[in-house]
């Protein structure tokens, strides 16, 4: 573990630029996680589980690695450079570290070291889940939103899709569409 944090500040401290001379730190305001309920067979749900930390503006672009563990599980971690987590964040931050769990474990921990930052890191089931990071705005909201598919919805998107092809490509005509959390599949 240790060394997953060595290796993302020697990334981010190589040249030796100091960033901190550059850009005041961006301030983490709120951590939001959710876990979604299976809908059954018939309306799965793309996303098992969303977690979102909201910024005092847009975070840059986090390091992350990726190491298997001996459990079967992986484990992902991201480190975002120049982020305060001090402050009144500490208690949504507390409360995911303890609410996960169900579908994956979820650890943020704020980087007080010789780098400022803040690293996510996450342990689930490869063969179940993917984890998939979007940074950006919403509105005037700063985020990095996490969502850990679900692979066996992807899966089934996937084989939807090729199953449409098939059909286009032997002569039927129509429209086919399934939608799965704002994702259309033609």
């Amino acid at each position: 573990m240790k060394k997953n944090v060595a290796i993302f500040l020697a990334t981010i401290c190589v040249g030796g630029v100091d960033m901190r001379a550059q850009l005041p730190p961006n301030v983490l305001e709120d951590v939001a996680y959710y876990e979604t309920t299976r809908l059954g067979d018939d309306a799965p749900g793309l996303d098992r589980a969303v977690m979102e930390l909201l910024f005092s503006r847009e975070p840059r672009s986090p390091v992350s690695s990726s190491e298997a563990l001996g459990d079967g599980r992986k484990e992902q971690v991201f480190f975002f450079p120049m982020i305060d987590a001090a402050g009144k964040v500490s208690r949504a931050i507390r409360r995911v570290n303890t609410q996960g769990g169900k579908v994956c474990d979820i650890a943020i921990e704020p980087i007080e070291g010789p780098e400022l930052g803040l690293k996510v890191t996450f342990r689930y089931d490869p063969r179940a889940l993917s984890v998939v990071c979007h940074i950006g705005l919403e509105g005037d909201r700063r985020r990095a939103r996490f969502r850990l598919h679900d692979k066996e919805v992807i899966e089934r998107l996937e084989q939807f899709k090729a199953l449409r092809m098939a059909r286009l490509s032997g002569g039927i005509t129509g429209y086919v569409f399934m939608v799965a959390d704002g994702i259309a599949v033609m």
